[in-house]
């Protein structure tokens, strides 16, 4: 049942209440269905997926080593995209980043993800991540939402309601922030245009 999740969130919220002022909250929707297997050749000659990219490049090398510099009260949760429907999941509060024994669990347990052969769909991720912010009313709360963002997914009709959606979440909330951050190889021009 969903929970299962409580003693994360409890935890997380703990973590918030000890390290006092205001909570910085950040939720990695980590897109690790289907498309994410997608492969390109770096200029170095490796082959990258979109979905390495999201998890090394994105998530660990940036978000995560971001984080471990900062000397405020962060935490991170990172939601795979493939789990929204599982309700046995339960995303893990990773706090003090700047622990390298924290630091070094959250990047075992990313390492060990793999992308999954599941479609499903970025508005479901969303509303997971609804769920969990509910927790967090006092916070400050940055969701990253890290995918190869398909034209399939975001094109209207059916991307209308995920657009709505995060409109309307940062629209009520003045302390949210959405990142989107596309993770397709090789990397887009700036001009190119796309979604979201």
């Amino acid at each position: 049942s969903r929970a299962l999740r409580a003693p994360a969130i409890a935890r997380a919220r703990e973590l918030v209440l000890a390290f006092g002022g205001k909570p910085n909250i950040h939720i990695a929707l980590l897109d690790d269905t289907l498309s994410m297997q997608d492969a390109a050749k770096t200029p170095d000659g490796t082959v990258k997926s979109a979905f390495d990219v999201a998890r090394n490049d994105i998530l660990l090398k940036k978000i995560a080593k971001g984080l471990s510099a900062s000397k405020t009260n962060d935490i991170l949760l990172v939601i795979p995209l493939s789990k929204v429907n599982d309700p046995n999941f339960e995303p893990t509060a990773y706090d003090r980043l700047n622990d390298s024994e924290n630091m070094k669990k959250l990047t075992q347990e990313v390492n060990e993800m793999q992308a999954s052969m599941l479609h499903v769909d970025m508005l479901q991720g969303v509303k997971e991540a609804q769920k969990i912010m509910t927790k967090y009313p006092e916070s400050r709360i940055t969701l990253h939402i890290l995918s190869d963002f398909r034209h399939e997914d975001w094109k209207h009709p059916q991307g209308e309601g995920l657009t709505k959606e995060l409109v309307a979440m940062v629209k009520k909330n003045e302390e949210f922030k959405v990142r989107v951050i596309d993770c397709v190889l090789p990397a887009r021009a700036a001009n190119q245009g796309g979604f979201p």
